[in-house]
């Protein structure tokens, strides 16, 4: 059973990226191009995870990180931030948005891969 992965960006052309890498690691894949998209395809189709860009129109990835954290219905969905922030406190606020991950742009598929293999991974017992 394939894993479903959102991948919300603004640019096309790292969706698709994204996109590309993703399949071909055996994952499924739903797009969206802003926030408030995100967080409706988050409700609507149930992702297994998200991969979220920071820096986009219509609701930042920090903002939908926190709204998705205050639904019931998609509190559970880890997310990835992926960045190209110069920002030296980025990891910090996406770790206080409660995002599981940041990666940065540019960015190493193999690398991106281990990053959505160990997000999707049980997490230990407190």
């Amino acid at each position: 059973m394939s894993r479903k992965i959102l991948v919300v960006d603004d640019d096309k052309t790292m969706l698709q990226l994204l996109g590309a890498i993703l399949r071909a690691n055996g994952y499924e894949v739903i797009t969206a191009l802003d926030g408030a998209q995100a967080v409706m395809r988050a409700h609507k189709d149930k992702p297994d995870l998200i991969l979220l860009d920071l820096m986009m129109p219509a609701g930042d990835g920090l903002s939908v990180c926190r709204k998705l954290h205050m639904s019931t219905n998609t509190n559970h969905i880890p997310i990835i931030v992926i960045t190209a922030s110069a920002d030296t406190d980025i990891e910090a606020k996406a770790q206080q948005a409660y995002a599981r991950f940041l990666v940065k742009k540019p960015f190493d598929a193999g690398h991106l891969v281990a990053r959505v293999a160990e997000a999707l991974s049980p997490r230990p017992a407190a």
